[in-house]
């Protein structure tokens, strides 16, 4: 369970404020610079600063050959794997920043990264992680980059390299957190 806390709750609206907002997650294990988004609410309207798209959601996310769903836990349930180079997953979001979540293990690769086909970014995420606890690490998150136009489109490439640190070449893909 996770408890939040605001101190003060109200801040004042059109001006300068602050509140210290903490959020304290009870009986889990939290892997370090875990990504917390809250709600803004002003007078009624919500305003979510950020979406959170699951990486099987094929309505939002398109994947190339190459890419199954598994059952093996991620937020929602499933994650999308390969270990197919050159096997494409894509997401077009509307926003300044984009993060990935993944898993991590011994048996993972490393993906290469293209927003706008390059132009906006273009990186490797090393998946990489020497131990499995318990069975993965589930709920990675890598920030890709939070200095995008805001109001342009953009697309998230996650690309199989085939390349690897560890045992396998396998990629994970959980879900997409873009604003």
């Amino acid at each position: 369970s996770i408890t939040v806390g605001a101190d003060p709750v109200n801040i004042t609206v059109g001006g300068v404020d602050t509140s210290t907002i903490t959020a304290t997650v009870h009986g889990h294990s939290v892997v370090t610079d875990t990504f917390v988004s809250f709600t803004v609410t002003l007078g009624g309207k919500i305003t979510p600063p950020y979406r959170y798209v699951e990486a099987e959601d094929t309505s939002v996310v398109t994947r190339s050959a190459g890419w199954e769903e598994v059952d093996w836990g991620g937020s929602g349930g499933r994650v999308l794997r390969s270990k197919t180079p050159g096997a494409v997953v894509t997401y077009t979001f509307t926003g300044t920043s984009i993060r990935l979540i993944y898993t991590g293990g011994p048996d993972e690769g490393i993906a290469n990264i293209r927003i706008d086909g390059g132009t906006s970014y273009s990186g490797t995420l090393d998946m990489y992680a020497p131990t499995t606890l318990p069975n993965r690490w589930w709920g990675l998150e890598k920030l890709i980059t939070s200095t995008l136009t805001p109001t342009v489109q953009h697309v998230i490439e996650v690309e199989v390299s085939g390349k690897t640190n560890g045992s396998d070449c396998w990629i994970f893909v959980d879900a997409f957190e873009s604003g």
